[in-house]
Formats: C-alpha cells, sequence, structure tokens
C-alpha cells in the first residue's frame, strides 16, 4: 500500500517517502561534513559556533526545498539555503581566494536565482497557480499549454542546473571549489547536489509530467554538456579541489543520463 502524503500550511509543504529518503541524504551528509571539520576549526582558529549555524540554516533550507509542493516554498528554501552557502564559500574572510569564491558565487547564484523567480512568474502569470498538484492536473487536463509557460519551465531549469553545476552553468564551480575552504567544499559536492537533484525530480515530474517531451531535450543537452566538459576539462587539473569540481559535473551529466 503506498502511503498518502502529507501536506502541511496549505498545502505548501508536502512529506512522502521521497522527502523522507532525502531528507535522510541531506542530515547524512550535513553530519558528516560537520565531523570532518572539527579538526580544520581547530587548527585554522576558526569560528565554529558561525560555521556550525550557517551549517545548520543551509541544511535547513535544503530540506524545505526537498518537502516543497508550491513554487514559493521552495524559491524561500532555496534563498535560506544559498545564502548560508554564499558565507561558507567565504569563511576564511582574511584569504583572498576565499573572499573571491564567495564573491563569484553569490553574483552568478544572485543571477540564478533570478532567472528561476522569472521562469516562476511567467508560470505563475499564464496558469494562476504556482502548487505542484494544481499545475498537474491542469497539464493534465489536456488543454493547449502556452509558449510562455514552456519559457518559464526553461528559466527553472536553468536556475537548477545552477544549483547543479551542469553545464553549461557549471562556470562557478572549480573556482568556488578551490577557494572554498575543504570542508566547505566537501558539503558543496554533497548536501546541495543532493538537494537539487530531488528538487529537480520532484518538478519535472509532478508539475510538469504531462510536458516531458518539452523538458527532455534540456536534460539531454545539459547531460551530454556535462559529460564533455567534465570528462575532458578534468584531464588538465592539477588542483585536487579542481579536479572534484569538474568530477562532480561529469557525475551530474551521467545522473541526468540515468
Amino acid at each position: 500500500h503506498k502511503a498518502e502524503p502529507t501536506l502541511a500550511m496549505n498545502g505548501m509543504f508536502m512529506t512522502d517517502a521521497f522527502a523522507a529518503f532525502s531528507k535522510c541524504l541531506l542530515l547524512g551528509a550535513g553530519m558528516l561534513v560537520l565531523l570532518f571539520s572539527s579538526g580544520w576549526l581547530r587548527e585554522e582558529g576558526g569560528r565554529p559556533f558561525e560555521f556550525i549555524i550557517l551549517m545548520l540554516f543551509a541544511t535547513l533550507g535544503m530540506m524545505c526545498m526537498v518537502s516543497a509542493a508550491d513554487f514559493l516554498t521552495l524559491y524561500v528554501g532555496l534563498e535560506m539555503a544559498s545564502l548560508s552557502l554564499y558565507v561558507l564559500a567565504s569563511f576564511q574572510r582574511d584569504h583572498a581566494r576565499s573572499s573571491e569564491a564567495g564573491l563569484k558565487y553569490f553574483v552568478l547564484g544572485a543571477l540564478a536565482s533570478g532567472m528561476l523567480l522569472f521562469g516562476i512568474s511567467l508560470v505563475y502569470g499564464f496558469t494562476g497557480t504556482t502548487g505542484f498538484d494544481s499545475l498537474a492536473a491542469l497539464f493534465g487536463a489536456g488543454g493547449e499549454v502556452s509558449k510562455a509557460v514552456i519559457v518559464g519551465l526553461i528559466f527553472i531549469m536553468v536556475g537548477f542546473c545552477f544549483k547543479l553545476s551542469a553545464a553549461p552553468f557549471h562556470m562557478w564551480a572549480p573556482d568556488v571549489y578551490e577557494g572554498a575552504p575543504t570542508p566547505v567544499t566537501a558539503f558543496f559536492a554533497t548536501a546541495p547536489k543532493i538537494a537539487a537533484f530531488a528538487l529537480f525530480t520532484r518538478v519535472l515530474l509532478q508539475p510538469f509530467g504531462e510536458l516531458f517531451t518539452q523538458w527532455q531535450q534540456v536534460i539531454i543537452f545539459a547531460a551530454i554538456a556535462s559529460m564533455l566538459v567534465g570528462a575532458l576539462a578534468a584531464i588538465m587539473q592539477t588542483n585536487i579541489k579542481r579536479l572534484l569540481a569538474y568530477s562532480s559535473i561529469g557525475h551530474v551529466g551521467f545522473i541526468f543520463m540515468a
């Protein structure tokens, strides 16, 4: 018997088996990073209180993302996680590379958030709703889908591809991975990827499942581009963090193809 999802806050949050599994992965990744970062915080004479608080807020935002049943909830959770990640990337404020990584991530992240919000506004403007179930019922009714909705969907997918560092929206990943502190790099390579993939899966299959033929081509292009960039660019890397960044880009492509 398939358990019915539990809705809260007027249907804006949803808890089901998929969300619970994703949250377990997120909490496991967060706990492992906190465990591994204890030695780094002692050696660097860092600020453990601020680091832990930022990690918790980032994880909380990602948990809100995977439980989102509405685009407004999705955006609030995404921004809660992103703002914490911007600060974590530049946590070593006395190091130029860390400050540069945080600035690059902030500027490009703000651009991606703006594109995501623009896509959501287009979908809302031409459908009149931001709820996942309402959109699924609307598209499942078999009516004609406006071209503006398709454009909005593409903008939404671009915002998600940035969070996944999928090509060709991967330009931030090598510099941020290299400049961020090592525990933060480990966190970037795990938890945000889990949350973004879970969110990508939920959004594409639940509200936009009936538009499969519209977004399939974007997924195929991002998968092929990510595999090519990850495989070819990783060959010439001499820095282990940049190598990790390009390897994660290639893994994104393989998961897309799967």
